[in-house]
């Protein structure tokens, strides 16, 4: 019966990941309609993926952290976080994907390895893969960032690919009992 209430649409996790990955793709077509349009500098379309990529990277992580928190003090079970985990690794993966072809649309000279006759859609697919090869620390090095933002944005997706898979491989029940016996202690305070 748990399983069938992670799948229904009334229930509020389901509807915050789908509200991030709205955010993820409204965002990239945001950004992919600013570099079309005539007269928009790519220096603006540079900084407006700049801010978006921070933007909802920050936020992403601040909703992740709450997440971990409500699971730890409510006591869920450790199949309902993996779940949250696995759909928040691919939101990061989407975002970053998004974050990496908009760069490379404002400036191909962004990446180097990456044939100048494809199609966008599969350039996506080379940037989906270039962000799941970097996420899963299996870099090919068949394309790799040349200008500094690049770089950044990279450097940006493999910090939180580190810190999600370092949280997810650790010791999860440690942190669960020590969590609770922190919000039992406050409750023993105020009484």
């Amino acid at each position: 019966m748990n399983g069938i209430k992670l799948l229904n649409p009334n229930n509020q996790s389901v509807l915050g990941i789908f509200a991030r990955c709205m955010i993820v793709v409204i965002s990239a077509i945001w950004l992919f309609y600013i570099d079309e349009i005539e007269g928009v500098s790519p220096i603006m379309s540079t900084l407006v993926l700049v801010l978006l990529c921070f933007s909802k990277t920050i936020y992403f992580v601040w909703v992740g952290y709450q997440k971990i928190i409500d699971v730890t003090i409510k006591d869920a079970p450790f199949h309902k976080f993996i779940v949250f985990a696995c759909m928040n690794i691919s939101v990061f993966i989407l975002s970053f994907t998004f974050d990496f072809f908009g760069l490379y649309l404002i400036n191909p000279a962004n990446y180097e390895g990456m044939p100048v006759n494809y199609s966008n859609p599969r350039l996506l697919f080379e940037f989906l893969f270039f962000s799941l090869q970097q996420f899963t620390f299996f870099g090919y090095g068949n394309l790799l960032p040349s200008s500094v933002l690049a770089k950044i944005l990279s450097m940006l997706e493999l910090t939180i690919s580190f810190l999600t898979i370092l949280f997810i491989l650790s010791d999860f029940n440690s942190l669960k009992e020590s969590l609770l016996t922190r919000v039992e202690a406050r409750k023993d305070e105020d009484e």
